[in-house]
């Protein structure tokens, strides 16, 4: 395990307690909405839980949870918090779980801090036969995305289908939290400019907290991360912005990209 990997993990985490905007809470929120519906009456794994604040969401609707997660610092916290569901520390591509033993795995906004290849084929050994993976990423080519600390790649949507087509899933993909209904050169041209903006404010001393506080209230404010997930209100049923997308293409319009993927061969 690599203690320096490991508390940068924790560093990164959505932490309980922490100020997020509003639009992050949605976000949170819905991912979860889905593992839930998918994992109901399943043998499910949720891969990289974090705090652990979503697993109470999935844990009563599956037949039995187990969690793993790499930090050690996460776990400590999750112990401090409930003892009843099971969470190991354990590294995603090496996970210490027999052959064919979930029915799901949900990975929650974590893909892109693995080498996704060695996690689909470890996916591929632990599920069973017509098991589900489900995982959640942002999109790399919506506009104005930037790419989060330590991670090692994001995805497009014809490569991650690929990846997983040479892995023996079928994959479907679902797009939410559209960033623009129609990319028209002048929203094109103001991701520029912010993007320039933030390049320069960041030059400051302190200019990383002068952007992000500029940006949280431009967001409409910050509100504390709950201890779990159904504290977060939902405005909307999740089924109402989860959208079909095509998997030969490449997708601008959505923030967040879901994919869907079910186990064919071994």
């Amino acid at each position: 395990m690599d203690k320096s990997f490991s508390h940068q993990m924790y560093v990164f985490t959505e932490k309980v307690g922490a100020f997020l905007p509003e639009d992050a809470h949605k976000i949170i929120k819905h991912r979860y909405q889905i593992a839930e519906k998918l994992s109901k009456g399943k043998n499910a794994l949720e891969v990289g839980v974090g705090q652990g604040f979503g697993l109470q969401s999935i844990a009563r609707s599956s037949s039995k949870y187990t969690g793993i997660e790499y930090s050690s610092e996460n776990i400590d916290h999750i112990n401090e918090l409930q003892s009843q569901h099971q969470v190991v520390q354990g590294d995603a591509h090496n996970m210490p779980f027999h052959d064919s033993e979930f029915q799901i795995i949900n990975a929650l906004a974590m893909i892109y801090y693995l080498d996704v290849d060695k996690f689909f084929k470890e996916a591929q050994r632990i599920l069973s036969l017509d098991g589900t993976l489900f995982f959640c990423t942002s999109n790399k080519d919506a506009p104005g995305f930037v790419k989060a600390p330590f991670t090692k790649k994001y995805y497009s949507i014809p490569e991650l289908k690929k990846l997983l087509m040479s892995n023996g899933f079928e994959a479907k993909f679902y797009g939410s939290f559209a960033k623009y209904e129609k990319y028209k050169s002048f929203e094109k041209f103001k991701v520029v400019i912010k993007n320039i903006a933030k390049s320069v404010i960041n030059t400051f001393p302190y200019g990383e907290n002068i952007w992000r506080s500029m940006r949280n209230r431009h967001l409409g404010g910050l509100r504390k991360l709950p201890v779990c997930i159904d504290d977060i209100e939902s405005d909307e049923a999740w089924e109402s912005d989860f959208n079909a997308l095509e998997t030969e293409i490449d997708n601008s319009q959505y923030r967040i990209i879901y994919c869907i993927a079910q186990l064919k061969n071994k």
